[in-house]
């Protein structure tokens, strides 16, 4: 298999990613600021215009008996004309001004020159259009002037130099207009209007500072967020290339893993000398241990992740606790330390919930238990609360080292133990307790530990499992099976590694079943095209066509032809959720995860056994 094409994509996408944030966000917050007040300024412009050349028509109209018309009709022609130059640039700005090639400020510029021209023209219109003595007159054009002066200042509030450059141009002129009456009047009109005109100057200043400050934190915000979806992105390339990387080295380690574990089993079978036999055994408890490891690891990635799924089934969580109990009763007798179960109620005890998961939660307790405790005993206990049916209290109790104060929090952190890496006696990840309580808060629950140094600990799971209403006949065949007879005498095995061939054969054998065996999925599609089996053992990673494609074309052809359904149980080395779910997409029934045992490949035969012989009589 290889890695380096995923990796590669990755790295590609991540620079993508990076380069993006160059591309997206090419100017600096100052020059975003400025150029966003220019697209303020540009959006209003063709309403203004119209606006401002049927204001200047209705003023013509109103004073045209008072002005000459060698005076009023080519001032009126230049302040149309004088409209033109601002509304193409504006149009040319609102359309092309993000891609414009001219700099923003040559564009900035024209515009103020455009502006001032246009102030001068409608100021004109008081010192240029007006006689001093007409004060009828003078009433219209100057209240004309500062009413179109106000407007322009509130319009353009966002530029104090852009309104500045229109405004000034308009009052000044009109202000030592009002001074040439030399009287109290031309004094109070140019000081009125100098004073107007300065209120209007320091209003849009602050309005200035109030919308940059607006516009900075927008942009401010902007990148803020533009940051947070590329570190987002980032952290989806990097979990992504995690779970491809992960799910590889799962198959590449558990493929030669299971092939090792189960040829050790295989020779045990063969009744070798003792000390054969002792080696063999060393093999293999090697070897699930390493399996152990790199089932944590897989675990605490999905736990990380947010992918780790709690299943809902029924079970008997008596069944589980003396199943979990047996196995450690076996490793605690080596150790001469005696491990009782006391369980709080009678008789079996079905709820609904993840048995896999409560498994692996006792067997890290009683595991550590056993494991820590050299002398003493291991005592595991489980309570019902009395007043919640679905409320689970499980106690595990030793009398080991115990774990110092100081350690007790530390020990549910990932990759963490209470010793040193240099003076631990037992080994392992540091994984187990810190997955153990993740689970058991997935199921609504807790995990928690009272320790003494040299006394003992005492680690309390609860757990929330609903009782069951009712129970299903074929819930009934899975958890009990059937006995090896009711296997299906023939099997199909599509396996392309040698080694894998020979464990699964030995094991089939050993079941009593008929095997034949195919190296790739058109190899089995055509087999089943001219025979038949009763179930089809598919490993999912094979040349010429996976165990996927297999699977979906068998399904086809099965509706075509009108043939039964034959159970397909997918091999896989790969135990990734997203595999498993592709898994039941593709039309199989079951899978089996490598290395796989003896009970593993039965029970999974007769369930999927089970549940084909109910379909058929349904």
């Amino acid at each position: 298999m290889t890695m380096g094409s995923p990796a590669l994509d990755t790295a590609t996408r991540r620079q993508e990613v990076c380069s993006m944030s160059a591309q997206e966000d090419p100017f600096d917050l100052p020059s975003q600021v400025r150029h966003a007040r220019q697209r303020m300024l540009f959006d209003h412009v063709e309403m203004a215009m119209l606006g401002s050349g049927v204001f200047s028509v209705v003023v013509a109209w109103l004073i045209h008996d008072a002005v000459p018309a060698a005076k009023l009709w080519p001032w009126l022609a230049l302040k149309l004309l004088v409209l033109v130059p601002r509304l193409l640039q504006a149009r040319w700005f609102l359309r092309h001004g993000d891609q414009a090639p001219r700099s923003p400020e040559t564009t900035y510029r024209m515009m103020l020159v455009f502006m001032a021209l246009d102030g001068i023209v409608w100021g004109a219109a008081g010192w240029g259009l007006t006689p001093v003595a007409q004060l009828e007159l003078a009433v219209i054009t100057l209240s004309a002037v500062m009413g179109v002066s106000a407007l322009a200042a509130f319009m353009n509030s966002m530029d104090t130099r852009a309104m500045a450059c229109f405004v000034l141009p308009m009052m000044v002129p009109n202000v030592l207009h009002c001074l040439t009456r030399q009287d109290s009047l031309g004094l109070f009109g140019a000081t009125s209007i100098a004073g107007f005109m300065v209120v209007m100057h320091l209003e849009s200043f602050r309005a200035q500072r109030r919308i940059t400050e607006l516009l900075r934190l927008r942009f401010t915000s902007e990148r803020v967020s533009r940051e947070r979806a590329q570190a987002l992105e980032q952290a989806r390339l990097h979990s992504d290339a995690r779970s491809r990387f992960l799910a590889t080295v799962s198959h590449e380690m558990r493929t030669p893993l299971h092939g090792i574990l189960g040829l050790a089993r295989v020779l045990q079978q063969e009744q070798p000398r003792a000390d054969q036999r002792q080696r063999m055994a060393l093999i293999e408890r090697s070897g699930d241990h390493l399996l152990s490891v790199i089932n944590d690891i897989l675990d605490f990635s999905k736990i990380e992740a947010g992918r780790m799924e709690i299943e809902a089934r029924p079970f008997d969580v008596s069944a589980v606790l003396h199943e979990a109990a047996g196995v450690f009763q076996v490793l605690a007798q080596r150790k001469q330390l005696p491990l009782t179960l006391t369980v709080g109620w009678e008789g079996p005890c079905r709820v609904t919930g993840d048995p896999a998961r409560v498994r692996q939660v006792l067997h890290n307790l009683l595991g550590n238990a056993v494991k820590f405790t050299d002398q003493g005993c291991v005592q595991l206990i489980a309570r019902r609360d009395p007043h919640d049916d679905a409320c689970f209290e499980v106690v595990v109790r030793d009398t080991g080292q115990g774990i110092a104060e100081a350690d007790r929090d530390r020990i549910f952190e990932a990759f963490t133990q209470s010793h040193t890496a240099l003076d631990r006696r037992h080994g392992g990840t540091g994984l187990g307790l810190s997955i153990a309580r993740q689970l058991c808060q997935a199921m609504q629950g807790d995990l928690t530990c009272d320790s003494a140094v040299g006394v003992g600990s005492v680690f309390r799971a609860t757990l929330r499992l609903p009782p069951v209403a009712r129970q299903v006949q074929v819930e009934v065949f899975e958890d009990h099976g059937f006995p090896d007879s009711s296997i299906g005498s023939c099997v199909l095995l599509v396996e392309d590694n040698p080694v894998n061939v020979l464990v699964a054969e030995a094991v089939l054998a050993n079941l009593g079943c008929q095997v034949h065996t195919v190296t790739d999925g058109q190899q089995a599609v055509d087999w089943l095209d001219a025979q038949q089996c009763d179930v089809v053992l598919m490993d999912c990673a094979m040349p010429v066509m996976n165990g996927f494609e297999a699977a979906r074309e068998i399904r086809r052809r099965e509706q075509i032809s009108g043939r039964g359904r034959v159970p397909i149980v997918a091999l896989t080395a790969n135990l990734m959720a997203n595999e498993r779910d592709e898994c039941l997409k593709a039309g199989m029934d079951d899978y089996v995860p490598k290395p796989f045992t003896h009970d593993d490949i039965r029970h999974v035969l007769e369930r999927v056994m089970t549940n084909a012989s109910v379909l058929r009589m349904a």
